[in-house]
C-alpha cells in the first residue's frame, strides 16, 4: 500500500471517530502515533510501551509439518517447524523445531474454523524483541472480532497503566500460514502462565512460603486442572505446577482465598487492603468496566498471590480474554452491549463488593480521571493507527474468512452483523469506546 494511501486511510479512521487528528503527517514504518500526530488531550505518556516490530507490511509466520485441521485441541503435536520471515534480521529465523496445540474453550469449539493455537519451542527464545525468553507463545484468532481490535485495546491499556506487573503482548501481528494454508491474520502474544516476565511468582515446598498463580473459572474442569473453591467462586491453581503441588498446598491458596473473600463481603477496607493490593485491583476493575468485558464474571480472572513482609497478598492481574467486550457480543446472559451502563461492578462479585467499599470507589474515581487523557486516549490513538497503517493486512484477514463481515458468526450482535466493511467495523469499535468514555465519567465523577 501506498503511503499516501495510507494516510487517507487514516483520515477516514479517525474522522468517523470523537476524538481527532487535528494534523496528521505521514507516517512512517515503525512510528508509534505519538510520532506521527499531536492527538487531542494527550500528554507526554507516563509509561513507555515498547513497540517490537513495525515493518511496512505484517511478518509471515509459517508452521510446517501439520495441516490446520490436524492440529488437536488439548494434545500436543511434536515435530513441527517454525519460520518467521519479514519482522526484520533482528527477529527472523527459519525451521526452528516446536510443537503445537488449540487452545481456548468457545473460541475453538464455537466460533469457526479460523481457531487460535498454542505454540511450544523447544528451547526458549525471544520473540519481536522481548527481553524475557520463553518457550510458550499463542496466537489469538479473534474471530469473533472483526476488528481484530478488541484484545489489543485492553491489553495496550494495561501496560499503559503501569500497575502489573505483566501485560500480554498487545499489538504484534502476523499472517500466519499453517502446512502452506494461509489461516489469516492473528495476534501474536504471551501465554498467560508463571514465568520470567510474565507471572513472576516463586515456589516453594512448603505452603505457607510459597507463592501462587490462580485463576477464577466457571469453565468445566479438564483432569490436569487443580481445582479449589472459596467462598463458593470456583478457581484453579496455575502455580505450582501439578509435579510440583501438595494437597497441602491446595489447601493453603484455598484458604488464603476464602479469607480475601470474607473480607471483601465484609466491606471494611483496611482488612481488605491488608490482603490484597489495591492499585492492581482498582486498574482490574477500569479496564473491565470501561471495556465491558463479558467474561470478567466467568473465566480469565487471573491472580497472583505473592510472600510479602506481613505475610501473603493478592495481587489482580495479569489481563486476558477481551474478544467479548466493547459492543462486540451478545447473549442472554449480556444482553446490554451498549455503551452505557454497569457491567463487571454488577457481575463480578467481588469487583460487585469492592465498589460498595468508599475507600475503593473513590480511589477507582481519582484513578478513572488520572488515565482518561493520557492512557485511554494513546490506546485509541494505537488502535487507530494500527488499523490505518495495516489496513491491507487486515483486508487479506477478511478475504480468506468469508464468514464475517456482514454475517452472524457467535453472539455478533445485530449492529455488527450489518457492517460488510472492515473499516466500518473499526469505526463501530472506536465510536462505541468514545461513548463508554462519557458513560464512565458521568458514572465516576
Amino acid at each position: 500500500m501506498k503511503t499516501g494511501f495510507k494516510v487517507f486511510m487514516l483520515l477516514i479512521i479517525i474522522s468517523l471517530s470523537a476524538c481527532r487528528v487535528a494534523d496528521v503527517p505521514e507516517i512512517q514504518p515503525g512510528a508509534t502515533p505519538a510520532n506521527n500526530a499531536d492527538y487531542q488531550n494527550i500528554t507526554e505518556p507516563r509509561i513507555e510501551i515498547p513497540v517490537f516490530v513495525r515493518p511496512d507490511k505484517l511478518p509471515d509466520l509459517y508452521i510446517t509439518g501439520i495441516a490446520a485441521h490436524e492440529v488437536s485441541h488439548r494434545e500436543w503435536t511434536r515435530g513441527v517447524s517454525i519460520s518467521l520471515q519479514g519482522a526484520g534480521e533482528d527477529f527472523d529465523f527459519e525451521n526452528m523445531s516446536a510443537r503445537i496445540r488449540g487452545r481456548g474453550n468457545a473460541t475453538w469449539w464455537a466460533m469457526g474454523e479460523k481457531r487460535p493455537y498454542r505454540i511450544k519451542f523447544e528451547a526458549p527464545r525471544s520473540m519481536f524483541g522481548t527481553e524475557y525468553i520463553a518457550r510458550d507463545w499463542v496466537l489469538l484468532a479473534n474471530s469473533i472480532d472483526y476488528s481484530l481490535m478488541r484484545n489489543v485495546g485492553a491489553f495496550e491499556l494495561g501496560a499503559r497503566m503501569g500497575r502489573f506487573d505483566f501485560s500480554p503482548l498487545a499489538s504484534q501481528f502476523v499472517h500466519l500460514y499453517v502446512d502452506g494454508d494461509y489461516r489469516g491474520v492473528y495476534q501474536f502474544t504471551d501465554q498467560i502462565k508463571q514465568g520470567q516476565g510474565r507471572a513472576d511468582v516463586q515456589p516453594h515446598h512448603e505452603p505457607a512460603l510459597c507463592e501462587y498463580f490462580i485463576h477464577w473459572c466457571r469453565h468445566g474442569r479438564r483432569p490436569e486442572d487443580i481445582p479449589f473453591w472459596a467462598d463458593d467462586i470456583p478457581f484453579e491453581v496455575r502455580y505450582p505446577n501439578p509435579d510440583d503441588i501438595t494437597p497441602e498446598h491446595v489447601e493453603f491458596i484455598a484458604a488464603f482465598t476464602t479469607k480475601v473473600s470474607l473480607a471483601i463481603r465484609g466491606g471494611d477496607f483496611g482488612e481488605v487492603s491488608g490482603l490484597i493490593d489495591i492499585p492492581t485491583f482498582v486498574d482490574f476493575y477500569l479496564v473491565n468496566e470501561f471495556t465491558k468485558n463479558a467474561d470478567v464474571f466467568f473465566s480469565s480472572v487471573f491472580f497472583t498471590v505473592r510472600l510479602e513482609d506481613g505475610g501473603h497478598k493478592m495481587y489482580a492481574g495479569p489481563i486476558w480474554d477481551f474478544d467479548q467486550s466493547a459492543g462486540g457480543t451478545s447473549d442472554s446472559f449480556y444482553p446490554d452491549y451498549s455503551p452505557q451502563g454497569i457491567w463487571a461492578a454488577e457481575s463480578n462479585e467481588w469487583l460487585r463488593r469492592l465498589m460498595r467499599i468508599p475507600e475503593f470507589r473513590k480511589l477507582v474515581s481519582e484513578r478513572w480521571f488520572e488515565i482518561r487523557d493520557v492512557e485511554i486516549a494513546e490506546t485509541l490513538a494505537e488502535i487507530r493507527y494500527l488499523t490505518a497503517f495495516y489496513y491491507d493486512d487486515f483486508l487479506r484477514n477478511f478475504d480468506r474468512w468469508t464468514d464475517k463481515l456482514g454475517h452472524y458468526l457467535w453472539r455478533t450482535p445485530r449492529e455488527m452483523q450489518a457492517i460488510d466493511n472492515y473499516a466500518g467495523q473499526v469505526d463501530y469499535l472506536l465510536d462505541w469506546y468514545e461513548q463508554r468514555i462519557v458513560w464512565m465519567d458521568e458514572y465516576l465523577s
